[in-house]
């Protein structure tokens, strides 16, 4: 009993540090007022809160958890607008304008909010006039930042861990990737099955029952004090590994990449069914072996499972560990190389001043010849490699320079690809020992942009 009350206690002084951050009043009865007033909604990870085209005017007060708006076209394709955490409302506008909600809202994770009516908030206004003028302010806020054409990466708080393979480690991969982040990183709290168990007196497998909630605010109370929390689930579908998913923002699939790629017992059940308990994205980290000299098979993985991105990460390497902490802390750092045929190998000097300057580099994206460049550079190579592979692919091909010159003649043309392609080919034969790879299987995330067009050939006359 004295938990719950310190529960609900909590609850109060965190819907009252929210209210009168957003009203900007320090006017107590009025505040009271609102909060007696207000309903709480525990909303289970994946249930909707409102779909586009209701008709509410209630104002939602995210307490903890997290939610993601969608809107939602004819055409039936969603499309992720944003996401909402901690301290955040949902709803202003209906409030103000009368007119449906523009847009679905569901939780990514267990959430509670609680819920003010249109009636209570008008008589608050009627008492205290400013409190409109701070809502507005908010609402203006977020019109502005969703006007923005490029907005930063929502970056996750509660990050679960999930092995799917045996021999899988998550909470030593918890501990690498928190010792990883760095001291800049702020706090980053890292909660495994034993030390749910020895603070509740539960056993590991089944730390959850009736204790669902005192163990819910727990983890929200070291939410509310760190920049991250890395939960380390079971490799199994027990109460645990549950209770992690329902509490993450990304879950990451955690696989020794020499395993079997098919779908675990814990996704089957938690992830991948009619039914799953967890909206939250997914990514897959694939643990190669350190002797590893390139990633293989990847694609068996992938198809396997929906997961949004995928890395690979040599056993026992910090600078891989590094590249993770960096990405899943939204702090990863992208490289794109542009077209330009010749001219594309400056690239080169480009890559190996960043590599002098320390910068590392996460991503990789190409056009054209820097699409080359990139592909060599996403296998592993440094500066003086990737020079040495392209000069030598390209420069030195036996069929003459790859890239001397530039063709409209369609025939031409088409034996320059044909060239292109060889070159490529030999590039990477010497980077990896092999004929061919699949883009998925680099150790850096690697894309490219390319584009199709077609001219064609007539008469125009007065016919048309």
């Amino acid at each position: 009993m004295p938990r719950l009350d310190s529960d609900l206690q909590q609850r109060e002084a965190l819907l009252r540090t929210v209210l009168r951050n957003y009203f900007a009043s320090g006017d107590a009865e009025i505040l009271r007022t609102i909060q007696a007033e207000a309903d709480y909604v525990d909303l289970a990870s994946g249930a909707t809160l409102l779909r586009q085209g209701d008709v509410s005017d209630d104002v939602y007060f995210v307490l903890s958890g997290r939610l993601r708006a969608f809107s939602e076209p004819e055409s039936g394709v969603r499309k992720t607008l944003s996401e909402i955490g901690r301290g955040e409302t949902i709803g202003e506008l209906a409030l103000f304008t009368g007119e449906p909600r523009s847009a679905t809202i569901v939780a990514v994770r267990d959430s509670l909010l609680i819920k003010v009516t249109r009636a209570t908030i008008e008589r608050a206004i009627m008492q205290n006039p400013e409190m409109e003028i701070s809502m507005t302010r908010t609402v203006i806020k977020r019109f502005r930042r969703g006007e923005r054409e490029r907005q930063a990466p929502v970056v996750p708080v509660n990050v679960c861990i999930l092995p799917i393979t045996s021999g899988s480690d998550a909470a030593e991969f918890a501990r690498q990737l928190r010792e990883a982040q760095g001291a800049g990183s702020g706090s980053i709290a890292v909660i495994t099955a034993d030390e749910i168990a020895d603070r509740f007196g539960t056993d590991p497998a089944h730390p959850i029952g009736q204790h669902y909630d005192a163990l819910a605010s727990y983890v929200d109370e070291i939410e509310a004090k760190s920049s991250a929390v890395y939960l380390a689930a079971d490799d199994r579908d027990t109460a645990w590994t549950r209770f992690c998913l329902r509490h993450a923002d990304e879950v990451l699939l955690l696989a020794a990449a020499d395993r079997d790629p098919g779908l675990s017992e814990a996704e089957r059940a938690c992830l991948v069914c009619s039914a799953p308990i967890s909206i939250a994205r997914q990514t897959l980290i694939l643990q190669q072996k350190p002797d590893t000299k390139i990633p293989r098979g990847t694609a068996r993985w992938l198809q396997a499972r929906p997961v949004a991105r995928h890395f690979h990460i040599r056993q026992q390497s910090p600078r891989d560990m590094q590249r993770i902490a960096r990405i899943v802390s939204g702090r990863g750092i992208g490289l794109v190389l542009s077209g330009g045929g010749a001219r594309g190998f400056a690239h080169v000097g480009v890559i190996k001043a960043l590599e002098e300057a320390g910068i590392p580099i996460d991503l990789l994206g190409g056009s054209s010849i820097g699409a080359v460049m990139g592909m060599v550079l996403a296998l592993g190579l440094g500066a003086d490699e990737v020079a040495s592979a392209v000069r030598k692919a390209f420069l030195l091909h036996p069929m003459g320079n790859v890239t001397g010159d530039y063709n409209f003649i369609p025939l031409v043309s088409l034996i320059k690809g044909a060239r292109s392609r060889s070159a490529m080919m030999q590039a990477v034969r010497d980077a990896t020992g092999l004929d061919r790879i699949d883009s998925e299987d680099s150790w850096i995330t690697f894309f490219t942009m390319a584009s199709n067009f077609c001219v064609t050939l007539g008469r125009s006359d007065d016919r048309g």
